[in-house]
């Protein structure tokens, strides 16, 4: 009797395990059988807005696109859009409000910098919600890689050395780095002259911090007409770059203008006009006014869901990194998880989104990429050269 009672126990309880392993692996936050519900951060109202509306916008379009298709392995894609405000206390009320109330699985293709920064222990250590390409972000999240934590845009700092490089090669003696306050971005702007002294090793480079928002750029340019710098870098907002461009020529001061991503954008132009003609860049993306299959999709679909937000590279990136995001999800044939997400990331070998450079993934490198576009203003366009490996021999 005792045997047979304790063979029972035994089977009662290896059926209870069966039954019960299905529910475990399928356990993961935000993911159901018929769903996988991600969530998207970005500043849709203050000065910044212009860049949370078309993350948002690339971000929607390229899920929307995919849900039509029957979405992933049979579920769809929720998506749970939240305004940060560009604001560190906001974006922690609304990480809140996206893990105990919505139940993301995964934080997807949300800014900014600082607020990313700050966030990462409650999401990713706290609450077991990966974030998956961040608009912008600083080497020191990447080295070495945590768990949790995947990246698709070169970082301010390599922007930074990269620019750097630049300034050097193109001859440049006196540098003046006009950058946003923020401790994040002062970290970026010092690695101009970590760039510019890996290729030369006299002339001087200088900080000067604005805050963010500036609309008044007059005093900016007086002083910077006191230092009379022969090259310019800027890394402040879209907007923000327009305004001292127009200062700069109202003033008649004439600089050499070199900028990174962040004002890299068809509207740069459209508003600056001649003021920003000749400006040099980096950039996370190709142009979304190329003629190639790719940039052609994502402008049909941004034309069907969101008719109102013009094509732009802001959003173009956004819909990139979905792109790589869904394929990493595709490749999961069985339960949606972390751990899960994290190998199909790291399947990823070189993949060709035909926006970006090549994404690859790996336990040592949780920055799939590692190449910038350059961009010049020419004749009123930007004209984008092939992209540059930022690890290439200098």
């Amino acid at each position: 009797m005792h045997l047979k009672t304790m063979t029972r126990a035994l089977l009662a309880a290896t059926l209870l395990a069966a039954a019960a392993t299905p529910a475990l692996a399928q356990s993961a936050k935000g993911v159901s059988p018929k769903e996988i519900r991600l969530g998207i951060m970005s500043a849709t109202t203050g000065p910044v807005a212009a860049y949370g509306i078309a993350m948002h916008a690339g971000t929607a379009s390229y899920l929307n696109m995919v849900n039509e298709k029957g979405g992933i392995n049979g579920r769809k894609i929720g998506l749970v859009g939240e305004d940060s405000q560009m604001s560190t206390p906001v974006a922690m009320t609304v990480a809140r409000k996206m893990t105990a109330g919505d139940g993301i699985f995964a934080l997807l293709n949300s800014g900014g910098t600082p607020q990313m920064d700050a966030l990462r222990p409650y999401l990713i250590q706290q609450n077991g919600v990966p974030i998956f390409g961040p608009y912008g972000g600083l080497t020191d999240w990447y080295a070495p890689s945590q768990n949790g934590l995947y990246g698709l845009p070169v970082t301010a700092e390599d922007q930074a050395r990269t620019l750097g490089r630049w300034l050097a090669r193109d001859g440049r003696k006196k540098i003046v780095v006009l950058h946003i306050e923020a401790a994040s971005f002062v970290k970026g702007a010092k690695e101009v002259e970590t760039g510019y002294r890996s290729v030369v090793t006299n002339g001087s480079v200088e900080l000067m911090g604005v805050k963010l928002p500036t609309t008044d750029y007059a005093p900016v340019v007086i002083k910077l007409k006191q230092i009379q710098p022969d090259a310019l870098v800027v890394m402040v907002q879209e907007g923000e770059t327009v305004l001292l461009a127009k200062e700069l020529q109202n003033q008649n001061l004439k600089l050499p203008l070199y900028a990174w991503t962040p004002s890299v954008s068809l509207k740069l132009i459209e508003l600056g006009g001649p003021a920003v003609e000749g400006m040099k860049a980096v950039s996370w993306t190709a142009s979304p006014t190329d003629d190639t299959p790719a940039v052609r999709e994502y402008r049909a679909a941004l034309a069907k869901y969101f008719p109102n937000q013009k094509p732009d590279f802001v959003s173009l990136y956004t819909w990139g990194s979905t792109k790589v995001f869904v394929e990493a999800l595709s490749r999961m044939k069985g339960p949606v998880t972390t751990d899960e997400l994290q190998k199909a990331l790291y399947s990823l070998k070189s993949y060709q989104t035909g926006v970006l450079a090549p994404v690859t993934f790996s336990a040592q490198r949780h920055l799939g990429t590692s190449a910038l576009y350059p961009a010049e203003v020419v004749g009123g366009q930007w004209r984008m050269g092939p992209p540059i490996d930022i690890n290439a021999p200098k």
